[in-house]
């Protein structure tokens, strides 16, 4: 009984070194934990599966020797999973994340957090991003499961299987997606696109991107595909963009079922010798498949 007791005080305290944060602030909305160097970035994810948990950015953080001391060979360990996802507060507060490097290409949801659920992420900026994973590969996230995201700048490359994107491999956009800037180059399959690889309803507005797809099938400057019977709406954005691929490739999203599209602005490339391909849309519902200029 003597030892029993013993090994599970040392559980114990091990537990609550492991929750413990390294910099200031309770985690709190009035007190959020602040950030100001990449072991602070690296224990957000000392709190999964956890809503009410606020992070706040204090520095501009370069993530490049980090890296090479803590995680050489695979690069950066992408945060959360399906079965406890990020669900806080992130708040980038205008500062910026640079030389976020993943080299993963076995792994699946890969990107700065792997999994977020209901999750905040706001005013961040990720610059020179290289990032390298199976399926569901982005530089953000490799799932966004609803939740809001706004006010985000990223450049870098991502190169991935199914469902690769630069923001998120794939993502629930409620309530919103807003206010978002992307330049780079994404490489993979299926399902790929400069925002999100593949999107499962809400809204997304306020979308710039700039770079080049270069996949398979499903292909898209906002999105690789929508989810048929689920209404996404996509209003307001700007599309720079040279996409290569087989088949279903649109200049804003490459399949899609019951979406509205409004105020986008398209400068589109296609190289492809495939069927199905559109400068904005290529609408597969409902039985029914039709050509949609704007």
């Amino acid at each position: 009984m003597k030892r029993f007791f013993t090994i599970l005080l040392v559980a114990m305290m091990a537990t609550t070194t492991f929750a413990q944060y390294s910099g200031s602030g309770s985690g709190s909305e009035a007190d959020p934990y602040l950030i100001f160097n990449p072991i602070q970035l690296d224990q957000v994810r000392n709190y999964l599966n956890q809503t009410g948990v606020y992070f706040k950015m204090m520095a501009d953080i370069d993530l490049e020797e980090f890296i090479a001391d803590n995680y050489p060979s695979q690069g950066w360990l992408p945060i959360g999973n399906s079965s406890t996802p990020f669900k806080g507060v992130f708040d980038g507060n205008g500062k910026k994340i640079t030389h976020l490097t993943i080299n993963r290409p076995s792994t699946d949801y890969v990107g700065f957090f792997a999994y977020t659920n209901g999750a905040t992420i706001k005013s961040l900026t990720i610059e020179e991003a290289e990032v390298k994973g199976g399926n569901y590969s982005a530089v953000l996230a490799g799932k966004l499961a609803g939740g809001n995201v706004s006010n985000i700048t990223i450049t870098g490359n991502v190169e991935g299987k199914q469902y690769t994107a630069i923001l998120s491999g794939s993502g629930i956009a409620s309530p919103a997606i807003n206010t978002i800037n992307l330049e780079g180059n994404v490489n993979g399959t299926n399902n790929c696109g400069m925002l999100l690889g593949y999107v499962s309803g809400g809204a997304i507005s306020n979308v710039k991107a700039k770079g080049e797809i270069d996949g398979t099938n499903y292909l898209g400057g906002i999105s690789g595909s929508c989810e048929r019977g689920i209404q996404v709406s996509i209003s307001e954005g700007e599309m720079n963009l040279k996409i290569s691929g087989s088949s279903y490739i649109g200049g804003v999203v490459g399949y899609s079922g019951e979406i509205s599209i409004s105020k986008i602005n398209i400068n589109i490339t296609l190289y492809t010798a495939g069927n199905y391909v559109g400068g904005n849309i290529r609408l597969v519902y409902s039985g029914l498949e039709k050509q949609i200029q704007t």
